[in-house]
């Protein structure tokens, strides 16, 4: 399957990736300076030109870099003899933020502020027994090569990385602190490229559950929305069965005791003007009263009379009070 991959689009894994380099051609005092420009594939280098960095020279040298920036990232090629290397053991921590680290101990490490430097640190070995972990840094002073840079900035074209031979003929990288546009814009056409593959052959895969989960937003986001009505809507059911509760006790506590309030408004219906009451009481379905009246023993028919008073009898006889009226105390039921 590897085979019906373009070559184009196939991940480089020896050798410096493919660039637009640009290196110094000739003693770096010379003056004006010149450069010379490549384009570099598979390993592969072919000069495109000398140029001078005078007028003439820089106008032609930028026009080439703007039309290979369009498909090349920009490479700056140093000497190997100002690359520097140096190994060196860390707190296995600070790899969670190995940049931070180095760029706060860099004039400790190497005789210079990591603003004076293009570096890079890889990660060699990881000692978990001791807990240490073995950096590799490798950097350039950036007075090593003024001519160079100066160059590059005047040509207006952001590079992507320096590159620079170790002694063992690899390609060291340092990556600048941005990437061109030319690199992003190559990225981008690499992830397009490569996500269509990847959507077309996972379509019919995806799609269904993509789907069913658009589905289940919705459905979610509809319920979502009923919730505070919900809510609502128990609120008034455990309040209605509250309040039912409470009437059917009240109910059942009428039908089995009577209606106070319309026990107390037959008894006093019931009695006659002259007929005044010093107590009473309704417990378990009866009534008792007890008072003063002209004439007590009429009582016991007026109450009789009621519908809802019911076998109405004396308690005790009868007493004649001091003030000439009849001490009364009088039992009776209650209809349910």
């Amino acid at each position: 399957m590897l085979d019906l991959i373009p070559p184009a689009m196939r991940n480089r894994t020896d050798g410096a990736p493919d660039a637009c380099v640009v290196s110094m051609d000739g003693h770096p005092q010379a003056a004006p300076p010149t450069i010379r420009l490549s384009t570099r594939r598979a390993g592969t280098e072919s000069v495109l030109g000398h140029f001078a960095l005078d007028a003439a020279g820089t106008d032609q040298a930028r026009s080439i870099l703007r039309k290979l920036d369009r498909r090349y990232p920009i490479a700056v090629q140093v000497p190997g003899d100002v690359l520097l290397e140096r190994t060196f053991a860390l707190p296995l921590a600070a790899e969670a933020d190995l940049a931070s680290v180095l760029r706060y101990e860099m004039d400790s490490i190497t005789p210079f502020a990591a603003e004076e430097l293009f570096w890079v640190a890889s990660v060699i070995r990881r000692d978990r027994d001791r807990r240490r972990l073995h950096v590799r840094l490798s950097f350039v002073p950036k007075a090593a090569v003024p001519s160079l840079t100066a160059a590059i900035e005047a040509f207006g074209i952001a590079a992507s990385w320096l590159e620079a031979a170790t002694p063992s003929g690899a390609a060291r990288i340092i990556p600048f602190g941005h990437m061109a546009a030319s690199r992003q814009r190559r990225q981008r056409n690499l992830r397009i490229g490569l996500g269509g593959i990847a959507v077309l052959a996972a379509a019919a895969i995806v799609l269904p559950c993509a789907l069913q989960s658009i589905a289940r937003a919705d459905v979610e986001s509809r319920i979502s929305a009923l919730e505070p009505n919900v809510r609502l809507a128990e609120t008034l059911r455990a309040r209605i069965a509250r309040a039912s509760s409470a009437a059917t006790l009240v109910a059942a506590e009428h039908g089995r005791v009577g209606d106070p309030l319309a026990v107390l408004s037959a008894v006093t219906a019931a009695l006659p003007d002259d007929t005044f009451l010093t107590g009473l009481t309704i417990r378990a379905g009866r009534l008792e009263i007890t008072g003063e009246s002209r004439a007590a023993a009429r009582l016991i028919g007026v109450l009789a009379a009621s519908p809802v008073i019911k076998d109405p009898a004396f308690v005790a006889s009868v007493t004649r009070a001091e003030n000439g009226s009849d001490a009364f105390s009088i039992r009776a039921g209650i209809a349910r």
